[in-house]
């Protein structure tokens, strides 16, 4: 009985030590370093043909971004069906994840721009942009897009604004959670097509 209740105790804390490990989906770690290759090789082929190369843009991989934003619907569907609790602690880990480099690159950029304007394709110094960057909220650029300083974060203002969706409707509507954020997703498609 002793043996029972020790190899119980060795059990429940190995599943307590490495939670990480058990919960990897190996597959979606894969189908993100595709996507992430897929990307890359978009931009340098853009960059390319851009400065006069005859290389042609490798238009197949922006797809990449239509995996990471599924991937990542994917795994918050699959976090909210677990019923795990989506509070301002998990707000915040993705916020200290993503925010750091996407930060500093965007002030270098607006640094770049306020001493060297003709550097960049932009030459408008912004204040108000700078602040909407940091703040994941789309703000028109120079060039009338809705884009933030540096123009690829705006796959982050998406990524920011879906998980604060998760994060409100987790806490409003209980166990019919997924069920109200597919809706309300949805609707906000249909309600953007509207315009």
């Amino acid at each position: 009985m002793g043996n029972n209740r020790k190899f119980g105790k060795a059990n429940q804390q190995g599943s307590s030590i490495s939670p990480r490990n058990q919960g990897t989906l190996y597959s979606i770690q894969y189908l993100r370093a595709v996507a992430a290759y897929l990307v890359v090789l978009f931009h340098i082929s853009a960059t390319l043909n851009g400065k006069g190369s005859d290389i042609a843009v490798f238009e197949t991989g922006a797809i990449g971004v239509d995996i990471f934003f599924v991937l990542s619907g994917f795994l918050m569907a699959m976090i909210v069906g677990q019923r795990r609790e989506i509070d301002g602690q998990f707000l915040l880990r993705r916020i200290i994840r993503i925010a750091p480099l996407y930060y500093l690159l965007t002030s270098v950029l607006f640094v770049i721009a306020a001493l060297a304007p003709d550097f960049l394709v932009s030459d408008r110094l912004n204040f108000a942009q700078l602040f909407a960057s940091f703040l994941f909220i789309p703000f028109p650029s120079a060039d009338g897009s809705l884009a933030p300083i540096l123009s690829l974060g705006w796959t982050l203002n998406y990524e920011m604004f879906f998980y604060c969706l998760i994060a409100l409707t987790t806490r409003l509507f209980g166990d019919r959670k997924l069920q109200f954020t597919v809706m309300l997703i949805i609707g906000l498609v249909r309600l953007g097509f509207c315009f």
